[in-house]
């Protein structure tokens, strides 16, 4: 009887033993289960920051002089360049606007402007292999005999890049080349822009308005007649110079290669008159937020001319003519440069991280300004938080918070 007691005890305990780790089981499930659903709402939150930072860029942009952009704009101070955390309830966002008429642009630049950036004559040759139409690379390039041959084969996409990151697919650009200060490059032209971020420099989509002063597009030069340029101060004999030269004119920066040529003259060439009928300019460099590195990939302008024109973006260029007072400049340096170069933009690139809990989602996005004053986003492109919080120079913690939604 004992014995059977004994047993019956001993069974007792294994199913009591059996409910417990069933009980704890089903408990850790349940936790689990708990924290997993937890994490994709705050997932989810982050994600909503992202939005709401992007949001809150083109709500700024959508105020922007389609004429102008300067670093004293709106857009320019946005986030403090992701040194501000911006809170909405528990949650908030990181970011910053950067013009992309402030880099080069990668689908229009020619081999000169790309001979001044942190690369080597072969990733330039390949750059250029890689956009172009055509089946023969250059010397040191490539084109579909090289990429057909890889392990994983592709095809040369002989057309504009849709994105700087599209680069890791042109041979001899890695992750080092465009994430790391001064790249892989040994040319020894490269001043300013060694020791840089490469991606930081470059851009694919650069647009910008050819505008007067009036905000109206500008008349095209050859059309213009030499009653119309006097009306705007432009002496008899220089008006008559140009309406007999006009034929011969392919870019603005011609004409102040005409004979007689002053300041004053050129000033009110370049606010008025373009040559052509576009009102919009592609791959143009802004003279009000480009960065020395960048102003220096010009053929023809001096590091002395490029520094000058930094030094007056504290003052701003509202227009191209404001170039001749620039200290140092000439007309043989502004008829070289002036047809690449623009005081507004149209193209903008917004970084954002939002975040929500332990969680950070990190984003860029481009933004274009369209006719009507309404903002395009045209592409969201996710980053990994660490490796770009880094590339983007942002702190690992902000300086300043601030509640939006809430006023004193």
């Amino acid at each position: 009887m004992k014995r059977q007691r004994g047993s019956a005890f001993v069974v007792t305990l294994a199913v009591l033993a059996g409910l417990v780790a069933l009980v704890s089981g089903i408990a850790a499930s349940r936790a689990s289960s708990n924290r997993a659903i937890w994490n994709r709402m705050q997932e989810q939150r982050a994600r909503l920051m992202v939005d709401a930072g992007i949001q809150r860029a083109v709500a700024e942009l959508q105020t922007q002089d389609l004429g102008c952009a300067t670093s004293a704009d709106g857009w320019a101070s946005l986030g403090h360049a992701g040194d501000q955390f911006l809170q909405v309830g528990t949650d908030g966002f990181r970011i910053q606007v950067i013009d992309n008429g402030s880099r080069l642009n990668i689908n229009s630049a020619d081999q000169n402007q790309l001979k001044q950036l942190p690369l080597t004559a072969s990733q330039i040759d390949c750059l250029l292999d890689w956009r172009e139409k055509g089946t023969s690379a250059r010397s040191q390039g490539a084109k579909d005999e090289y990429y057909s041959a890889l392990s994983r084969p592709y095809y040369t996409k002989q057309k504009p890049f849709d994105s700087v990151e599209e680069l890791l697919l042109v041979k001899g650009f890695t992750p080092q080349v465009l994430y790391s200060p001064g790249g892989q490059a040994s040319n020894e032209s490269i001043s300013s822009a060694s020791g840089q971020v490469l991606t930081d420099l470059l851009t694919v989509d650069s647009t910008s308005s050819d505008l007067d002063p009036q905000g109206q597009p500008k008349t095209d030069i050859k059309s213009a007649l030499p009653s119309q340029l006097a009306t705007l101060g432009i002496p008899a004999q220089i008006a008559q110079t140009i309406q007999q030269q006009a034929g011969s004119f392919q870019s603005i920066g011609d004409v102040l290669k005409v004979q007689g040529m002053t300041k004053s003259v050129a000033h009110i060439v370049l606010d008025n008159y373009t040559v052509g009928n576009s009102a919009a300019k592609t791959g143009s460099i802004n003279i009000n937020t480009a960065p020395l590195s960048v102003l220096e990939t010009l053929n023809g302008l001096t590091p002395d001319q490029a520094q000058a024109i930094v030094q007056g973006q504290s003052t701003g260029y509202r227009s191209l003519g404001d170039l001749v007072e620039v200290t140092g400049m000439d007309f043989t340096t502004l008829s070289k440069t002036v047809n690449n170069l623009c005081v507004g933009s149209r193209s903008f690139e917004v970084r954002v991280m939002g975040m929500a809990g332990s969680t950070t989602i990190a984003m860029e996005a481009e933004l274009i300004l369209n006719d009507d004053g309404s903002v395009r986003i045209t592409r969201c492109v996710p980053q990994s938080y660490w490796d770009v919080r880094n590339r983007w120079g942002w702190a690992l913690t902000t300086s300043e918070q601030i509640q939006l939604g809430v006023t004193s």
